[in-house]
Order: C-alpha cells, then sequence, then structure tokens
C-alpha cells in the first residue's frame, strides 16, 4: 500500500507504473511468507487459501492498472 501511495503521487504515470510493479512484487514476498507460515503451522490451511487468493486478486488489479496506465 505504501509503494502505491508514493507512486500515486509522483508527478508522471511512468513513475507511478514504476512504483505499482514494486508493490506487485512485493506480493510475490507476502505469498513466500504465507508458505512459510503454513510449512511452520502459524496457519492454518484454510486461512492460507483465504490470504494467498487475497494476493492474487491484488495482483491482478494492479496488473490491471498498470496496463490502463500505459494504454493512456
Amino acid at each position: 500500500m505504501s509503494n502505491i501511495a508514493e507512486g500515486f503521487d509522483s508527478r508522471t504515470d511512468r513513475s507511478f507504473v514504476q512504483y505499482l510493479g514494486i508493490a506487485r512484487a512485493s506480493l510475490g514476498e507476502v505469498k513466500s511468507q504465507l508458505y512459510l507460515a503454513l510449512d511452520r503451522r502459524y496457519i492454518e490451511e484454510s486461512q492460507f487459501n483465504v490470504a494467498l487468493e487475497l494476493c492474487d486478486k491484488t495482483a491482478r488489479q494492479i496488473s490491471k492498472l498498470i496496463e490502463y496506465l500505459e494504454d493512456s
């Protein structure tokens, strides 16, 4: 969220797209941590599945926004 906010306040769409890319990459980090949490049994599989789906949904939304900004 912080990367998106920082990019939103940038002066150009190109810069905003760059920060959106960083935010999308951060989702990969979150997914990695989710797998680790599941493997170490810090979370249940049902919690993992919900969180993983939220990550995937957010990644799709960010990708669509990037696509829109690049096309405009």
